[in-house]
């Protein structure tokens, strides 16, 4: 997908926003996605001890293109990470000390062992982060995703664009964003949310519903994407952005007080 040309409504003035992840990474990931969507930087940074591990579904349409997102933005960051594919027969989620972020990138989570839901609830009670880019129907996830007990998981059907309450980004709070082909998010419900979780972002069109919620766990949190739209390149960044909060030390420049350069959002 080409880049487009976007702008949102900062304090009654609009501002271009180009998506860069990284200051001369950023720069050279949007000279190589017009080069070539599909290159990577060569690096050795699968070598070194994952501090991000991203789970997947090879059958999974949604799951392979968020977790090809996904990846993308670790790699150009130079973030040592794993995959598991869920797909395989006996791949067990086992955890490595190194891992400080996950992203689970499928709702094909029914085949999970309740030790390995168990292992993701206690991974992130340690002080870690797990992100859920999608809605889950299991219920074992429930409260991962910040639903109250009982969540009869109704859907919302009419929710699209971004309401950000929190700086995902810095100085990004209170802004909005709407694509010109935008999507429904097929999220929950606002009734489904325990009131024990923090709203990062709702939809532009409706207030009442949450996009990106956090909830703490432990000494940990998750941050969860009540929608069925990060698959697109577009929202790369933002799932980049996400996992920055649980990875300590990792730069993330602003060129000035009033324009952040981002490669793939919006």
């Amino acid at each position: 997908m080409g880049k487009r040309g976007y702008s949102v409504q900062i304090s009654g003035l609009k501002y271009g926003v180009v998506f860069a992840l990284l200051g001369v990474i950023l720069v050279s990931l949007g000279c190589s996605s017009r080069k070539n969507s599909s290159a990577r930087p060569v690096s050795k940074d699968r070598d070194r001890m994952p501090i991000a591990l991203v789970l997947k579904h090879r059958s999974d349409t949604t799951s392979a293109n968020v977790a090809s997102q996904v990846t993308h933005a670790l790699d150009y960051a130079h973030i040592p990470y794993r995959t598991i594919d869920l797909a395989l027969i006996g791949n067990e989620i086992n955890i490595p000390s190194s891992v400080r972020l996950i992203y689970v990138t499928t709702d094909k989570v029914e085949q999970l062992k309740n030790r390995e839901v168990e292992r993701l609830v206690q991974y992130t009670a340690a002080g870690n982060e797990l992100i859920i880019t999608l809605p889950l129907y299991d219920p074992r996830f429930a409260y991962l995703m910040g639903l109250k007990p009982g969540a009869d998981y109704t859907m919302n059907k009419h929710a699209e664009g971004f309401r950000f309450l929190d700086d995902v980004y810095p100085d990004f709070a209170d802004q909005t964003f709407k694509a010109p082909a935008s999507y429904v998010h097929s999220g929950f419900s606002r009734g489904n949310f325990s009131r024990h979780m923090k709203i990062l972002a709702v939809a532009e069109n409706d207030s009442n519903y949450p996009v990106i919620t956090q909830r703490k766990v432990g000494a940990g949190r998750t941050i969860y994407f009540n929608t069925s739209t990060m698959s697109d390149k577009e929202y790369r960044g933002l799932l980049f952005s996400a996992g920055l909060r649980g990875l300590n030390g990792v730069p993330y420049p602003v060129a000035n007080a009033s324009t952040i350069f981002l490669d793939d959002f919006p």
